[in-house]
């Protein structure tokens, strides 16, 4: 009788221990589905809803007071807070750097100073910001112009890649 027993209790046990082996393998293939799907989602969506731009990027930029354009190469750095332009660009783009709108304290690797605030338009990818940028001194620098985060609001950045638009909008 132990014989018998031994063989009826192996093939209704048999496919019993397999059961929990099938159930995580169904579950981790549908969760691997469902991250496949929605990876898929969340970038269509970003790449439909912003505009992506690269570490380096040309710009166009005027002065408010309706003086001169330029056309200039950006760093885009979301560690910044406030955008900055040079003092010799400013100065070719017509603002007056003796009365500037107002002073902010920024804090930057070469320690805190006060700069001047003063209003630009910049152009990047099609639009067009109205915005206040700080005037440094920016000639051991590699770029006169540097974007930050408060002007880089409905843009997605692509560190590892540069220049992927124009000031007129996205290149093909």
């Amino acid at each position: 009788m132990r014989t018998v027993w031994t063989r009826i209790r192996k093939t209704s046990d048999a496919p019993v221990s397999r059961l929990p082996l099938y159930v995580v393998f169904l579950l981790f293939l549908s969760l691997a589905l469902a991250w496949v799907l929605y990876r898929e989602r969340t970038t269509e969506v970003q790449a439909d809803d912003s505009l992506i731009l690269g570490k380096e990027e040309l710009v166009e930029l005027s002065a408010q007071e309706g003086g001169e354009t330029r056309e200039v190469l950006a760093k885009i750095d979301t560690g910044a807070g406030y955008s900055s332009i040079d003092e010799d660009l400013a100065e070719d783009l017509g603002i007056d750097l003796d009365d500037p709108e107002d002073e902010v304290e920024i804090e930057s690797a070469n320690g805190e100073e006060k700069r001047p605030l003063v209003r630009v338009g910049i152009r990047i990818a099609g639009r067009t910001l109205d915005t206040r940028v700080t005037v440094a001194d920016r000639s051991e620098l590699s770029k006169d112009v540097l974007i930050g985060s408060r002007d880089l609001d409905g843009f997605l950045i692509k560190p590892n890649e540069e220049r992927l638009t124009s000031p007129d909008g996205p290149r093909p």
